[in-house]
């Protein structure tokens, strides 16, 4: 797997500021080729239940960080041997 640059949203970046938090909080995707990608998932609103007083909630509609392995990457740990 190669090392070096990364593509953000905007264009290309250096790891160490592809992959500080700030990024993912401005809303932009992080992509590190062979390795996979950091987004945000938007979450719909929902109503919820607080079960101690048996009350709705409601959940505001809001953004989760999320990873998605790259393909490559998912393909070489299932090569390697199991830990022993």
């Amino acid at each position: 797997m190669g090392h070096g640059l990364v593509w953000g949203g905007h264009g290309v970046m250096s790891p160490t500021k592809a992959m500080s938090p700030e990024s993912l909080i401005t809303g932009e995707n992080i992509y590190i080729r062979g390795f996979g990608s950091f987004i945000t998932k938007k979450r719909a609103a929902k109503i919820g239940r607080n079960i101690k007083k048996n009350v709705a909630v409601h959940i505001p509609e809001h953004f989760i960080p999320a990873f998605k392995p790259a393909k490559e990457f998912v393909a070489d740990v299932k090569k390697t041997s199991a830990v022993e």
